[in-house]
């Protein structure tokens, strides 16, 4: 038998044994030697929930982000030198892209905590260590000097566009 809990594995192993040799001297058959299996599959479903959100919210970044990307990629070719996109996911925030590069690693930070709840939660450094690089170190502190000296209506944008994280209402 195989569960993911060990704390479980010894009450309910010792329960199908009880209960498949009480079944088989009463009925005399071998019917229940399955049974393992349909009780472990509620430890193993929560297994699967986290790894169906860990996907979802995985691809939910990597949509975000390139949809970002894409946005300021066709912004660039039309755009005057002076211009400032505040469309599409730029008017929620001013860096969508590094929200979604954090919503991906935070799904794939789940991911691996799906599948090792104590070396998973390791994993999750993973997208604290992107948040403070972004944050602290490169993308806005080194873009936005430079964008308040070159772009018209910048300081209005910078006063009413979050940084990273959109606000949507």
């Amino acid at each position: 038998l195989s569960f993911n809990s060990t704390v479980a594995t010894v009450p309910v192993c010792t329960l199908i044994h009880h209960l498949h040799h009480f079944l088989k001297s009463r009925f005399g058959h071998q019917s229940l030697l399955r049974f393992p299996t349909v009780v472990s599959f509620p430890l193993q479903l929560n297994q699967v929930t986290r790894r169906i959100i860990g996907v979802s919210i995985f691809l939910f970044g990597f949509i975000y982000e390139a949809t970002a990307d894409y946005q300021l990629l066709q912004f660039k070719q039309t755009r005057t030198p002076d211009q400032l996109l505040t469309s599409g996911l730029w008017k929620y925030s001013r860096h969508p892209n590094h929200f979604g590069e954090i919503v991906l690693w935070t799904g794939i930070a789940t991911l691996c905590f799906a599948q090792s709840q104590t070396l998973g939660l390791l994993a999750y450094f993973s997208p604290i260590a992107i948040t403070l690089t972004l944050v602290y170190l490169s993308g806005s502190v080194q873009q936005e000097p430079r964008m308040s000296k070159n772009k018209r209506n910048f300081e209005d944008y910078l006063g009413n566009t979050p940084n990273i994280l959109p606000r949507i209402f």
